[in-house]
């Protein structure tokens, strides 16, 4: 039978990953937004769908990953070279994202370009997380950060923004949309706010130092399983005493929503973890895991497809030629839709596999 862990890899783990970048694939690379099914559209506003799980997973998944990469090195001393190493990986996930927005917007104008974006809060996810397993041993200190950046996050969100009477959580008001105008550098995803702008990136870090601290509690621990379940109830218990003040809001990445999403990526995950000696050597599993061993080339790979497929060609990109094109075959706009995600994402990931195959993985 399969297990969950190869030395210090843990499959089920990757099989996480994988899930929420195939997801996230699916989830980009809908043919129609507006008539996509429910669950793969982003809630409108305050609300939570599958298609708002998927990037909180995946920074949690990164948070449970970085101590099973660096505290073996942690324990032994840290040269210096580690944290530069770190640093380096940080910088580049997040230089490649902003090349990946310019791609979508090409601008010599550099106020046009979207510094902000999924790669570049991963990047500063990781290097929060990366710093603090250098640092500091154990995980309770992860889990103070980890709440003190939510109720920090808290606290400002219920301040009026200047020129408001009072705090708001309404769509481009209250302070996080104030501060994006602001300080922000480059262009806002929206006109006048950014789903990964800067105050939400506060409780994004949170999301990924759960990840952190549950990680360390479970290493050499014989009850793995009770303690990831208990985390992701305690997570889930505060989700809601927190929704008394916050809204459930994936575009200000709301204390609630971060403690939301983190319990339920831990049910998932503990459920992975626990159920793999049974499914972990079936095929579905395996694939699950070459996705998350492969998701950082995946993404990047599905992204430049995305950049190609919004191309003009005779007036029309070819996206909406290739969504077009399923309705006429008499698919219904939600069907098309999801068939179209279906057929671009196939191709990204047997892309990213034959990558993978000649060893042209992006490794950072």
């Amino acid at each position: 039978m399969a297990t969950a862990s190869t030395g210090r890899r843990d499959l089920a783990l990757d099989a996480f990953r994988g899930l929420a970048v195939l997801g996230m694939v699916l989830v980009n690379l809908q043919g129609s937004g507006p008539v996509a099914f429910g669950m793969f559209e982003h809630a409108a506003w305050d609300g939570v769908s599958f298609a708002d799980l998927v990037f909180p997973f995946f920074l949690l998944a990164a948070g449970l990953a970085v101590p099973l990469a660096l505290d073996q090195r942690a324990h032994h001393g840290v040269p210096a070279g580690v944290f530069v190493a770190v640093l380096r990986r940080a910088v580049l996930l997040f230089l490649i994202g902003a090349a990946i927005n310019w791609l979508y917007r090409p601008d010599l104008d550099l106020h046009q370009l979207r510094v902000a974006g999924v790669l570049q809060r991963i990047a500063i996810v990781y290097l929060a997380c990366a710093w603090l397993c250098l640092s500091v041993k154990g995980w309770r200190v992860a889990l103070i950060v980890a709440l003190l950046l939510l109720v920090a996050h808290g606290i400002l969100l219920l301040l009026p923004a200047q020129g408001e009477a009072s705090a708001s959580f309404a769509r481009g008001a209250g302070i996080t949309a104030w501060l994006d105008r602001v300080a922000l550098p480059g262009r806002p995803f929206r006109p006048d706010y950014d789903p990964e702008g800067l105050l939400s990136t506060l409780s994004a870090i949170a999301s990924g130092m759960i990840g952190v601290a549950v990680q360390r509690a479970v290493q050499g621990s014989a009850t793995p399983l009770r303690i990831i379940g208990a985390a992701a109830i305690v997570c889930l218990l505060l989700a809601g005493v927190a929704t008394l003040w916050w809204p459930l809001n994936k575009a200000l990445w709301t204390p609630s929503f971060a403690l939301l999403t983190a319990g339920l990526g831990l049910v998932l995950w503990v459920a992975l973890r626990g159920g793999w000696s049974w499914f972990g050597a079936s095929g579905v599993a395996r694939f699950t895991v070459v996705l998350g061993q492969t998701a950082l080339t995946l993404y990047v790979v599905q992204a430049l497809l995305a950049a190609v497929l919004i191309q003009q060609i005779g007036g029309e990109t070819l996206w909406a030629t290739g969504y077009d094109t399923l309705g006429r075959i008499g698919l219904s706009p939600g069907w098309a839709s999801l068939f179209f995600a279906l057929i671009a994402g196939g191709v990204s990931i047997a892309i990213t596999l034959l990558l993978r195959q000649r060893g042209w993985l992006l490794k950072l």
